[in-house]
């Protein structure tokens, strides 16, 4: 778990120091993942300073739900006291409604360019398989993902119970000690809690077309668009390639370089 307090859970993280115009990164990648957003653009702009912020981790330092536009307003926050002031935002798989949300405010809302890496929208579906594959991790088998709630309190609320009794269950199965007992009570529980929290805040969230520059990055036939399409004025990078191989590809900071360059 994030040792930020809730002062500064919103506050970017540096990855990269240099001159130039600032990036930061709106990022959504697993505890597992090798390589993240954040990894991608660094390789594609070196020499320029790169800011990463993880919505996961600031919900959990965060320890309270807020909605979509909470979020952006502590991104923003955030930002104007550190003194950044991003010239691209480069959004993540689920990452990318909140990138949408910061990138249309930043500048004085008269935003900023944005791109966006392999863009998701989840929908209720995502976070009931996202549910059941954290209740397999932990030793709970489900045949089917269970269903939620279909409203942002009570869908916490179940989320939040569910996990509470998962994590009870595989301490007693697995006999852990108390210090091997509070890496899931205290670390794992309520990060998958802020996971799921999170998108739920993005499935709940009313999500309007961006208005600012935007490039996505993602193959045609793999779109996955906002309600209503993407903005008349979006361009496109095909990477030829598949979500999930991108983020690994050493491909994926040209692309990255190509989307800035056509904004």
């Amino acid at each position: 778990m994030s040792d930020r307090d809730t002062k500064t859970a919103w506050h970017a993280d540096a990855v990269q120091e240099g001159a130039g115009g600032t990036v930061l990164v709106i990022d959504f990648s697993t505890m597992s993942a090798e390589r993240d957003a954040a990894d991608v653009v660094k390789e594609a702009f070196p020499g320029r300073p790169v800011w990463r912020i993880d919505p996961v981790v600031a919900l959990t330092a965060e320890a309270s739900p807020l909605d979509l536009d909470q979020m952006a307003s502590r991104v923003e926050r955030g930002l104007a006291e550190a003194g950044l002031e991003p010239e691209l935002v480069v959004g993540y798989c689920s990452g990318t409604p909140l990138a949408m949300r910061v990138a249309d405010r930043l500048d004085q809302g008269q935003g900023v360019p944005l791109v966006l890496l392999a863009p998701g929208f989840p929908a209720w579906e995502h976070v009931e398989s996202d549910l059941a594959n954290i209740l397999r991790t932990m030793g709970v088998p489900s045949a089917t993902p269970p269903r939620l709630p279909r409203e942002a309190v009570s869908a916490r609320a179940w989320v939040t119970t569910t996990v509470d009794d998962a994590i009870g269950i595989a301490i007693g199965a697995l006999g852990l000690a108390e210090d091997e007992a509070a890496v899931l009570t205290g670390e794992l529980a309520p990060r998958y809690k802020s996971w799921l929290g999170y998108l739920i805040s993005i499935v709940t969230a009313k999500i309007p077309a961006v208005e600012t520059d935007l490039c996505v990055i993602e193959m045609p036939e793999k779109w996955s668009r906002p309600d209503g399409g993407w903005p008349a004025h979006a361009r496109f990078v095909d990477p030829g390639m598949t979500r999930e191989e991108l983020l690994e590809s050493d491909l994926a900071p040209a692309c990255v370089r190509r989307a800035e360059e056509i904004l």
